[in-house]
């Protein structure tokens, strides 16, 4: 099953109610989930939002849990925090909708 390489298909977000660099966010996915997934999905470190890279063979794998992390620009920087985003593969051939997610982000033991 073929998706829209490129394309935008869910949105995480983080809010730091602190000024200047300590309230910038910036994301990222987990070591283990670049590691794994990195050559099908990226995020994109200043917008959260999660792209397909490459396409997906739905009868491969038709589910995936990418872990993000926010983190902030403060010196140092926050403990980061994480939200697990689930991505299902439908059978349509057609481009995927975007989502935007607000996820409830908790706080990681490091």
């Amino acid at each position: 099953m073929r998706y829209c390489t490129g394309a935008e298909l869910v949105r995480v977000h983080a809010d730091d109610p602190d000024q200047g660099p300590s309230g910038q966010v910036t994301y990222a996915f987990t070591d283990h989930v670049q590691r794994v997934y990195g050559e099908l999905f990226r995020v994109d470190a200043d917008t959260g939002a999660i792209y397909l890279k490459t396409v997906l063979d739905y009868e491969k794998s038709a589910n995936y849990y990418l872990t993000v992390t926010a983190t902030d620009l403060g010196t140092p920087p926050s403990l980061p925090v994480t939200a697990k985003v689930p991505y299902h593969c439908f059978t349509s051939c057609s481009c995927p909708s975007t989502y935007l997610y607000i996820l409830f982000f908790s706080r990681s033991d490091g």
